[in-house]
């Protein structure tokens, strides 16, 4: 998989817009999102070398929901 574009989306949104989640978070991570924005997120893997924490725990994470 190639996530050369990946780090660009990333770059060039507001941060309070992304919600990064673990695996143990992602159902909650997609329940917030709908019900904020009220229709499906984009969501895509986290690079493993893409250091971000979980937005509901400080574990790493795995998934990102773009805007």
């Amino acid at each position: 998989m190639n996530y050369d574009n990946y780090e660009i989306k990333v770059g060039q949104m507001d941060e309070d817009e992304i919600i990064y989640a673990c695996v143990e978070h992602i159902e909650i991570a997609i329940d917030d999102y709908v019900n904020s924005e009220e229709r499906a997120p984009q969501m895509e893997i986290v690079a493993k070398d893409y250091n971000k924490k979980c937005t509901y725990c400080s574990d790493q994470a795995k998934y990102v929901l773009l805007p």
